[in-house]
C-alpha cells in the first residue's frame, strides 16, 4: 500500500504526538491538565485551529489507500469541523471548557487520555502500513 509520503508522515507524526501526550495523561493526569492550561490563549487557539485543519485535510488525503478510509475521512472531517467551530467559540468559551476539563476528577482525564492514545495509536496503524 503506497500513501504519498508527505501526508503520511503529517498523519503518523501528529497522532504519534497524540498518543504520546494520551500516554502521559495516564501516567499523569495532573500533569496533562497542566499542559492542557497553555491553551488558553488567542495564539494558542488559532494553533489548534491550524493544526487541526492541516490534520484533518492529512487525514481526508490519506484516507483513500489506508486500511481504514471510511474511519479516517470520517475523523478527518471531524477535524476540519472543529477547526471551523474553534474561533466561533472564541477565547472565552475556549477557556471555559479548558476549565471545567481540567478540575474533573483524574479518573476522568485518565478515561480520555487512555481514549487520546487509542484514537493516536489506531491512526497509525491505519496509515503506517
Amino acid at each position: 500500500m503506497f500513501l504519498p509520503v508527505g501526508f503520511q508522515l503529517v498523519v503518523v507524526t501528529l497522532s504519534a504526538i497524540i498518543t504520546g501526550l494520551g500516554v502521559y495523561g495516564l501516567v499523569r493526569p495532573a500533569g496533562i491538565t497542566g499542559f492542557a492550561g497553555l491553551w488558553r490563549t488567542r495564539a494558542a487557539l488559532w494553533f489548534a485551529v491550524v493544526l487541526r485543519l492541516v490534520f484533518g485535510a492529512a487525514l481526508w488525503y490519506v484516507a483513500p489507500l489506508s486500511r481504514a478510509p471510511m474511519v479516517l475521512r470520517v475523523i478527518g472531517g471531524v477535524a476540519i469541523a472543529a477547526a471551523i467551530v474553534l474561533p466561533v467559540l472564541g477565547v472565552a468559551r475556549m477557556r471555559l471548557l479548558l476549565d471545567r476539563w481540567t478540575h474533573q476528577t483524574p479518573a476522568f482525564i485518565r478515561t480520555w487520555s487512555a481514549a487520546a492514545a487509542l484514537m493516536g495509536s489506531f491512526l497509525i496503524w491505519a496509515v503506517a502500513g
